[in-house]
């Protein structure tokens, strides 16, 4: 996680099977991080492959800073 130009970058990096977005829907939970991530003016990213692990990266502004 670090603090760049009044945003907030963070990544999360899981080693495990992964799996093939086109393939497997995003479920609601994920969905719901990502409309959060929105309202805040930011981005939720979620990157996976089978065999590869998934990356969750978030980017948002940070308030008052």
């Amino acid at each position: 996680m670090q603090r760049i130009d009044n945003r907030l970058h963070a990544e999360v990096h899981d080693n495990g099977q992964g799996f093939d977005p086109a393939i497997h829907a995003i479920d609601a939970d994920m969905a719901s991080l990502r409309d959060r991530a929105a309202r805040m003016g930011g981005e939720l990213v979620i990157e996976s492959s089978l065999g590869r692990g998934a990356v969750l990266r978030l980017d948002v502004p940070l308030a008052n800073t």
